[in-house]
């Protein structure tokens, strides 16, 4: 089983880069722990104050484990609003045997 955790993020507008850079070293610290397959922050090119977030990670233990040690960052930057899913996915290969 892997887990995803997909969504986006609201900041007030203009301050995106600003967000996604204060975050970068909690990204690169998610990037090095264990079962960590990918985790970013992206700007989105369309609608402005919009941040989108992807993690994937090999299982729900490893993202469990990541989430109860980390510390994000402390950033004057409000969240205006937030959408975020986490989905467990079984994988069809280990499924069909």
């Amino acid at each position: 089983m892997t887990m995803i955790v997909a969504g986006k993020l609201f900041v007030p507008q203009g301050r995106e880069d600003e967000y996604i850079q204060a975050h970068k070293g909690m990204v690169e610290r998610a990037l090095s722990q264990p079962g960590c397959l990918e985790f970013f922050l992206s700007k989105d090119p369309v609608v402005r104050g919009r941040i989108n977030l992807f993690e994937h990670w090999q299982s729900p233990a490893d993202f469990h484990a990541w989430k109860a040690e980390t510390q994000p960052p402390q950033v004057d930057i409000d969240i205006l609003d937030a959408e975020v899913a986490h989905q467990v996915i079984e994988d069809p290969r280990v499924a069909a045997d």
